[in-house]
Protein backbone atom coordinates (compact mmCIF):
# COMPACT_ATOMS: atom_id res chain seq x y z
CA UNK A 1 0.00 0.00 0.00
CA UNK A 2 1.49 3.34 -0.59
CA UNK A 3 0.61 6.63 1.42
CA UNK A 4 -2.11 8.19 0.10
CA UNK A 5 -2.22 12.40 1.35
CA UNK A 6 -3.31 14.11 -1.05
CA UNK A 7 -7.26 13.11 -1.14
CA UNK A 8 -9.47 14.55 1.07
CA UNK A 9 -11.49 11.89 3.21
CA UNK A 10 -14.61 12.86 0.72
CA UNK A 11 -12.45 12.54 -2.48
CA UNK A 12 -11.42 9.20 -1.49
CA UNK A 13 -14.50 8.15 -0.66
CA UNK A 14 -15.87 9.10 -3.83
CA UNK A 15 -13.53 6.37 -5.38
CA UNK A 16 -15.18 3.88 -4.61
CA UNK A 17 -18.45 4.77 -3.00
CA UNK A 18 -18.85 5.11 1.08
CA UNK A 19 -15.59 2.90 1.71
CA UNK A 20 -13.70 4.83 4.34
CA UNK A 21 -10.21 5.10 4.26
CA UNK A 22 -7.91 3.85 6.67
CA UNK A 23 -6.04 6.35 8.75
CA UNK A 24 -2.81 4.85 10.29
CA UNK A 25 -0.76 7.25 12.83
CA UNK A 26 -2.21 10.47 10.76
CA UNK A 27 -1.71 8.84 7.40
CA UNK A 28 -4.47 8.03 5.15
CA UNK A 29 -3.88 4.57 3.38
CA UNK A 30 -5.94 3.38 0.78
CA UNK A 31 -5.41 -0.17 -0.46
CA UNK A 32 -5.07 -0.12 -4.75
CA UNK A 33 -7.83 -2.48 -5.40
CA UNK A 34 -10.51 0.45 -4.25
CA UNK A 35 -8.18 2.65 -6.65
CA UNK A 36 -9.13 -0.02 -9.63
CA UNK A 37 -12.66 0.61 -9.00
CA UNK A 38 -13.49 -3.12 -8.23
CA UNK A 39 -17.27 -2.57 -8.99
CA UNK A 40 -19.03 -2.50 -12.64
CA UNK A 41 -22.38 -1.96 -13.01
CA UNK A 42 -25.09 -2.25 -16.23
CA UNK A 43 -28.66 -1.14 -16.96
CA UNK A 44 -30.79 -2.81 -19.76
CA UNK A 45 -34.41 -2.77 -20.38
CA UNK A 46 -36.85 -5.85 -20.38
CA UNK A 47 -40.09 -6.94 -20.17
CA UNK A 48 -39.27 -10.23 -18.78
CA UNK A 49 -38.83 -9.82 -15.69
CA UNK A 50 -41.38 -9.14 -12.95
CA UNK A 51 -41.80 -5.38 -12.40
CA UNK A 52 -45.51 -4.60 -11.36
CA UNK A 53 -46.69 -7.58 -8.81
CA UNK A 54 -44.52 -7.23 -5.23
CA UNK A 55 -45.24 -11.23 -3.58
CA UNK A 56 -45.87 -11.41 0.07
CA UNK A 57 -42.02 -12.20 0.88
CA UNK A 58 -40.46 -9.09 -0.27
CA UNK A 59 -39.02 -6.72 2.45
CA UNK A 60 -40.78 -3.81 0.68
CA UNK A 61 -43.28 -3.27 -2.15
CA UNK A 62 -40.59 -1.71 -4.58
CA UNK A 63 -38.27 -4.76 -3.97
CA UNK A 64 -38.01 -6.58 -7.11
CA UNK A 65 -35.49 -8.74 -9.39
CA UNK A 66 -35.74 -11.95 -7.52
CA UNK A 67 -36.70 -13.84 -10.98
CA UNK A 68 -33.52 -11.55 -12.66
CA UNK A 69 -31.36 -12.58 -9.98
CA UNK A 70 -32.08 -16.42 -10.39
CA UNK A 71 -31.78 -16.30 -13.99
CA UNK A 72 -28.33 -14.73 -14.06
CA UNK A 73 -27.08 -17.13 -11.28
CA UNK A 74 -28.57 -20.23 -13.02
CA UNK A 75 -27.12 -19.05 -16.51
CA UNK A 76 -23.13 -18.45 -14.70
CA UNK A 77 -20.50 -21.07 -15.30
CA UNK A 78 -19.83 -23.75 -11.80
CA UNK A 79 -16.25 -21.87 -11.89
CA UNK A 80 -18.12 -18.48 -10.15
CA UNK A 81 -19.70 -20.93 -7.25
CA UNK A 82 -22.69 -19.00 -6.98
CA UNK A 83 -24.89 -19.30 -3.75
CA UNK A 84 -28.48 -18.66 -3.32
CA UNK A 85 -30.00 -15.42 -4.16
CA UNK A 86 -31.20 -12.92 -1.11
CA UNK A 87 -33.07 -10.65 -0.85
CA UNK A 88 -31.71 -6.62 0.43
CA UNK A 89 -33.63 -3.92 0.61
CA UNK A 90 -33.26 -1.95 -3.33
CA UNK A 91 -33.36 -5.50 -4.97
CA UNK A 92 -31.94 -9.12 -5.00
CA UNK A 93 -28.09 -10.86 -5.31
CA UNK A 94 -25.88 -13.78 -4.83
CA UNK A 95 -22.24 -14.16 -3.69
CA UNK A 96 -19.77 -15.81 -5.70
CA UNK A 97 -16.27 -16.73 -5.69
CA UNK A 98 -13.48 -16.25 -8.11
CA UNK A 99 -9.81 -17.20 -6.70
CA UNK A 100 -10.89 -17.57 -3.73
CA UNK A 101 -12.23 -13.77 -4.16
CA UNK A 102 -16.06 -12.75 -2.43
CA UNK A 103 -17.69 -10.73 -5.07
CA UNK A 104 -21.25 -9.57 -4.82
CA UNK A 105 -23.87 -9.66 -8.50
CA UNK A 106 -26.76 -7.28 -7.40
CA UNK A 107 -29.60 -6.38 -9.56
CA UNK A 108 -32.73 -3.95 -8.97
CA UNK A 109 -35.76 -2.42 -10.75
CA UNK A 110 -35.11 1.32 -11.57
CA UNK A 111 -37.82 3.00 -9.46
CA UNK A 112 -39.28 5.23 -12.80
CA UNK A 113 -40.01 1.44 -14.44
CA UNK A 114 -41.68 -0.09 -12.01
CA UNK A 115 -45.35 -1.55 -13.17
CA UNK A 116 -44.28 -0.39 -16.64
CA UNK A 117 -44.93 -3.07 -19.90
CA UNK A 118 -40.63 -2.19 -20.15
CA UNK A 119 -38.84 -2.33 -16.97
CA UNK A 120 -35.11 -0.64 -16.69
CA UNK A 121 -32.80 -2.72 -14.46
CA UNK A 122 -29.56 -2.17 -12.56
CA UNK A 123 -26.90 -4.63 -11.98
CA UNK A 124 -23.63 -4.48 -10.42
CA UNK A 125 -21.04 -6.87 -10.01
CA UNK A 126 -18.39 -6.01 -6.78
CA UNK A 127 -15.61 -7.24 -5.04
CA UNK A 128 -16.20 -7.35 -1.96
CA UNK A 129 -14.04 -8.46 1.28
CA UNK A 130 -16.98 -8.13 3.70
CA UNK A 131 -15.57 -7.58 7.60
CA UNK A 132 -12.33 -9.45 6.82
CA UNK A 133 -10.08 -6.98 8.03
CA UNK A 134 -7.05 -9.13 6.31
CA UNK A 135 -8.59 -9.72 2.93
CA UNK A 136 -9.34 -6.00 2.93
CA UNK A 137 -6.17 -4.70 3.91
CA UNK A 138 -3.70 -7.14 2.34
CA UNK A 139 -5.26 -9.36 -0.48
CA UNK A 140 -5.11 -7.54 -3.89
CA UNK A 141 -8.26 -9.05 -5.73
CA UNK A 142 -7.38 -9.57 -9.69
CA UNK A 143 -9.20 -7.02 -11.79
CA UNK A 144 -9.05 -9.89 -14.52
CA UNK A 145 -11.36 -11.78 -11.97
CA UNK A 146 -14.13 -9.46 -12.00
CA UNK A 147 -14.10 -8.68 -15.68
CA UNK A 148 -14.08 -12.60 -16.23
CA UNK A 149 -17.66 -12.68 -13.88
CA UNK A 150 -19.05 -9.42 -15.94
CA UNK A 151 -18.38 -11.09 -19.27
CA UNK A 152 -19.67 -14.11 -17.90
CA UNK A 153 -23.26 -11.72 -16.68
CA UNK A 154 -23.46 -10.17 -20.36
CA UNK A 155 -22.77 -13.25 -22.65
CA UNK A 156 -25.77 -14.81 -20.50
CA UNK A 157 -27.72 -11.67 -21.60
CA UNK A 158 -26.26 -11.23 -25.07
CA UNK A 159 -27.24 -15.24 -26.14
CA UNK A 160 -30.67 -15.05 -24.48
CA UNK A 161 -32.59 -13.89 -27.41
CA UNK A 162 -35.66 -11.31 -25.90
CA UNK A 163 -34.17 -11.03 -22.50
CA UNK A 164 -32.20 -7.99 -22.24
CA UNK A 165 -32.12 -4.56 -24.81
CA UNK A 166 -29.80 -1.48 -24.40
CA UNK A 167 -27.46 -3.12 -22.65
CA UNK A 168 -24.96 -0.05 -21.23
CA UNK A 169 -21.95 -0.95 -19.24
CA UNK A 170 -20.46 1.93 -16.52
CA UNK A 171 -16.94 1.86 -15.28
CA UNK A 172 -17.71 4.19 -12.27
CA UNK A 173 -21.25 5.23 -11.39
CA UNK A 174 -24.33 3.57 -12.92
CA UNK A 175 -25.77 5.84 -15.63
CA UNK A 176 -22.54 8.28 -15.25
CA UNK A 177 -20.12 8.89 -18.21
CA UNK A 178 -19.39 7.09 -21.89
CA UNK A 179 -21.36 3.52 -21.27
CA UNK A 180 -19.94 0.53 -23.55
CA UNK A 181 -21.29 -2.26 -25.28
CA UNK A 182 -19.49 -4.76 -22.95
CA UNK A 183 -17.85 -4.72 -19.82
CA UNK A 184 -14.21 -2.82 -19.79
Amino acid sequence: MQPNNEMSGDEASAINGASPLTSVFGRRWKPDWEAKRMTRHFTFRSTQFENKSAKPHFINERCFGEDLAKWLRDGLDVQFKADEVIQEDYGWGFWTQIGGDPYWVYVGVMDDSIGQDTAEWLVGVAYDPGLNIVRRLFRKPKLDDLLALCRAVDNRLQRSAGHAANIEWWQHEPQTGTPSAHPE
